[in-house]
């Protein structure tokens, strides 16, 4: 009689934390993928600093002879996701490890769970005319798509984001 009371004790428990275990994973999912977007947002602003700075030192029109870049052929893939896993691209992908603290007493897994990569692609002048600039004058821009991969803590949670940065030639 008593094992069958123990047994029926085991099973309530089991039903009773089935909700909360389910719950868990969830919320961690939900802070994997804030870790993978922390990690693409990371890799996007690097990139737009690597840009910026060797459009500085050698001028918008030369950032590609000096950094790696990929281009988009036609008939390749349009999609980020697909982009990013073609043999041509992964030649010019760029890592960069993101440096999230650890911090201590509160989590010992906040980090990534691969390095984060991004690829840049030189999109050519676009001319911008008007009132956000100067009346009647003209500026060169020189345009580069960004294609940022961040990976959550455990692996399983991917946030890729694709972004246009221009700078003044």
């Amino acid at each position: 009689m008593s094992l069958v009371i123990l047994l029926a004790l085991s099973l309530l428990a089991i039903i009773t934390l089935s909700p909360s275990l389910r719950e868990t994973n969830k919320t961690n999912e939900m802070y994997s993928a804030q870790i993978a977007e922390i990690a693409a947002n990371s890799a996007m602003n690097s990139a737009k600093m690597i840009i910026q700075n060797t459009a500085k030192k050698y001028g918008a029109t030369d950032v590609c002879l000096h950094i790696l870049c990929a281009a988009r052929i036609r008939n390749r893939p349009q999609n980020p996701t697909d982009f990013l896993n073609i043999n041509p691209t992964q030649a010019t992908i760029n890592e960069y490890q993101t440096g999230l603290p650890i911090l201590k007493g509160k989590s010992e897994n906040m980090h990534s769970a691969s390095p984060s990569i991004y690829v840049i692609e030189d999109l050519g002048d676009l001319s911008v005319t008007g009132e956000m600039m100067q009346k009647n004058s003209t500026h060169s821009l020189r345009s580069f798509r960004i294609t940022t991969r961040g990976v959550g803590n455990t692996g399983k949670v991917l946030k890729v984001i694709e972004g246009i940065y221009s700078v003044q030639e």
